[in-house]
């Protein structure tokens, strides 16, 4: 979304919010219930609450507000005519009416989802915002809040001292403790990820920077994307549950030197692929994971075993699934985002809010695809079939390395369970825009 139509959306943000009170239809709130008689105000264009419920059917009726930004190489013009008919048809009508709501619980709550759903469509498709609740520039400012350690968000010295050369950025990781991995990604081109460790416990920091076509630095400028997962407050007291911040830093070389800024404009959607948290670091063997023993560890200083960046692999992504579902800390209320996914298919016993995010409509489609297709891990339970799918995933290592190679009995099973798990991925997105529908109309205004 350009600049100058979020200024549109933002003050809807507050339209929202202030006729949000009530909206879950309490009868003792002061207001109208169903056999009040309905009495619009001047400025709403909407008379009564059957031209409340046309309305309302009639908004929700296009496919394209489950679209996501994060999976459209071109979401600009693909959504940008629907982003104006948004604003225009639907925010501005609430705007008008902000009184009606407030005044009428069945107006309220008929159209409490949509209202509440409308902010986040607006944030997930906007091209200066991470898709959080607040704007960039309060999201990235709170990380250096009172409740968060100092230091959590500052990227190490000696790592931006070691760009742009991956020799460089490596030698760093190893001298300084701190683990590594570079690996072809499944999401596109080969990076290098870093794992630090604040002393004390506080936090850790995950950064990762994407190499150049001949895998021997980083471009400049370059993207520094980078979480920090908060494990204690600012007073060294642990947190129930961890907390992730995001950022992407550019850094950009002038005079020998890597420098970092921070924009406020960038528009990564971080929520659209961490519904979960951290995710698993899934390389797909075309270029063998590769890593050395970093300061501390047994064999640092010496030639890595062969096999070493597949232990630091399992190593990281151990460390990565104990941090658990975060507390998103007033960033994401996880219930904006439309109804869970996957019910018939059993993936809301896994991804229930508890263990696991729970799916929704703002999930990218790709990292779905990525992890019911192309990982063969997410399998549906409904015929009582293991979730992660072991056997699938064994046979397709296998095939890539051939150590031991397939059987003509396992290359059939191996097509077998690539063509189950397209039919629970085609079933998922499927699902996404009626199950969306029902949900935003499940009140009737009427």
């Amino acid at each position: 979304m350009r600049r100058a139509s979020l200024e549109v959306a933002r003050p809807m943000l507050w339209v929202v919010a202030a006729v949000a009170v009530g909206c879950a239809g309490d009868p003792d709130d002061g207001r109208d219930d169903a056999r009040a008689p309905y009495v619009a105000s001047e400025s709403c264009p909407l008379k009564s609450p059957g031209e409340w419920q046309a309305f309302l059917t009639q908004a929700v009726d296009d496919e394209r507000w489950v679209s996501t930004c994060s999976d459209l190489q071109n979401c600009d013009e693909l959504l940008g005519p629907f982003r104006e008919h948004v604003t225009a048809d639907v925010v501005s009508v609430f705007e008008a009416c902000t009184t009606d709501v407030a005044e009428h619980a069945r107006i309220d709550r008929c159209t409490a989802r949509l209202r509440r759903y409308l902010p986040v469509w607006l944030s997930q498709h906007a091209d200066d915002s991470y898709g959080f609740r607040q704007t960039n520039h309060d999201y990235l400012a709170a990380h250096t809040g009172p409740d968060v350690p100092v230091g959590t968000m500052d990227p190490p010295a000696a790592l931006l001292a070691a760009l742009p050369d991956r020799a460089a950025i490596e030698a760093a990781a190893r001298d300084n403790g701190w683990p590594y991995l570079t690996h072809d990604s499944c999401l596109g081109g080969v990076r290098t990820f870093v794992a630090v460790s604040d002393p004390d416990e506080r936090f850790d920091q995950w950064m990762l920077v994407g190499l150049d076509a001949g895998l021997v630095r980083v471009d400049d400028p370059t993207v520094v994307s980078f979480i920090g997962v908060q494990k204690k407050d600012a007073n060294g007291v642990l947190l129930p549950q961890v907390r992730l911040h995001f950022r992407d830093y550019l850094a950009t070389e002038s005079n020998g030197t890597f420098t970092l800024e921070l924009p406020e404009n960038f528009g990564g959607k971080c929520y659209a692929c961490h519904a979960s948290g951290m995710r698993q670091l899934i390389p797909m063997r075309e270029t063998a994971a590769e890593s050395a023993p970093v300061l501390g560890e047994e064999g640092y200083g010496e030639d890595a075993p062969e096999d070493f960046g597949l232990e630091r692999l399992a190593g990281l992504n151990e460390r990565l699934s104990d941090y658990g579902l975060p507390d998103w800390y007033g960033s994401i209320d996880p219930a904006d985002h439309g109804p869970p996914l996957g019910g018939a298919l059993g993936c809301t016993d896994c991804h229930d809010g508890v263990d696991r995010g729970v799916l929704t409509v703002t999930t990218s489609e790709g990292v779905l695809w990525q992890k019911v297709v192309g990982e063969l891990s997410m399998r549906s339970t409904r015929d009582g079939h293991d979730v992660p799918d072991l056997r699938a995933m064994n046979l397709e290592e296998r095939e890539k390395t051939a150590d031991p190679p397939l059987t003509p009995d396992e290359t059939a099973a191996l097509a077998r369970a690539r063509a189950e798990h397209l039919s629970d991925y085609e079933a998922l997105v499927a699902e996404r825009f009626p199950a969306w529908r029902s949900w935003a109309v499940a009140v009737s205004c009427d």
